[in-house]
């Protein structure tokens, strides 16, 4: 293994492993393995991978396959519950599958929302110039790309990115190596050396954020007492607003009003004499 672009393979149900014991000896640096789809599948191979290549010390990430039809709000939701059910410590960050037409990019940004905040970390987001947007949002360079673009040394970026962090190289590696039982498996290389690909698993060692903690008892005229859970808030102007900057802490502070959104989610508006003065959804009640 050459320290400078690291090699890793991606998984579903229809690439089973046989042998996690081989597939570490392969020598390969990495794995993202399917955990859901919607928000009413999940991968039937995903608990099963996911708790293997944690015995064997392989570095995993998790994605999803984004479905345009349906609730970005949900899809999120259920991606973070199917993960953090088998455990998230040491994961890279949470992949997003995109590779479906008729996408529309306010409802995609909504689910991306959704699965940093849960998961604590941006996701990146699997896709290739056959799938992207032809006008690329204005986010788009925001989130790292995991670019899918075959047998090419260097891939062809959709448009919006101006680099790539993974590269699907190509859908014919030599499966059996590996220790799966297909013919072929797709293999990927990260954008950097060994040490930064396992900086952003290190990223994660931890499980989640800050538990809750009990408030002090609360009135129609007396602020609700509320432990932020994820250290980067994202303040809006309203609930799904406009993005006003990005807080990061882990500090308690005065909710002074509650609201609730389409899908019954909670908002909070933070006490300004906190220095903070906007609407998020990043704490637990």
């Amino acid at each position: 293994m050459s320290a400078i672009n690291p090699e890793g393979i991606d998984l579903s149900r229809h690439r089973k492993v046989k042998s996690f014991q081989q597939l570490a000896d392969s020598g390969i640096d990495f794995v993202y393995t399917k955990a859901s789809e919607g928000y009413g599948h999940t991968d039937e191979t995903f608990d099963t991978n996911w708790r293997g290549l944690e015995r064997v010390g392989v570095l995993r990430g998790a994605f999803h396959y984004y479905l345009p039809a349906l609730d970005p709000v949900r899809q999120a939701e259920h991606f973070y519950r199917v993960v953090s059910g088998s455990g998230t410590a040491g994961m890279l960050p949470p992949g997003v599958d995109f590779e479906e037409d008729g996408a529309r990019s306010d409802h995609f940004k909504l689910f991306l929302d959704e699965v940093e905040a849960r998961f604590e970390a941006a996701p990146l987001i699997y896709t290739s110039i056959r799938f992207w947007f032809a006008s690329a949002p204005v986010w788009t360079s925001r989130y790292s790309l995991w670019a899918a673009s075959w047998y090419r040394s260097t891939p062809t970026l959709p448009r919006g990115w101006p680099t790539w962090q993974f590269h699907q190289y190509t859908n014919r590696g030599e499966a059996p190596k590996y220790g799966i039982d297909h013919v072929t498996v797709d293999v990927n290389r990260f954008n950097g050396t060994r040490e930064q690909l396992q900086a952003l698993g290190s990223e994660r060692q931890s499980e989640g954020g800050a538990s809750a903690e009990p408030g002090a008892e609360t009135s129609a005229n007396a602020p609700l007492l509320c432990r932020v859970r994820s250290s980067a808030l994202r303040l809006r102007s309203s609930p799904w607003g406009a993005e006003l900057g990005k807080v990061t802490t882990r500090a308690v502070f005065d909710v002074l009003s509650v609201t609730y959104d389409g899908v019954g989610r909670p908002w909070f508006w933070i006490n300004p004499k906190a220095c903070l003065a906007g609407w998020l959804c990043d704490v637990l009640n």
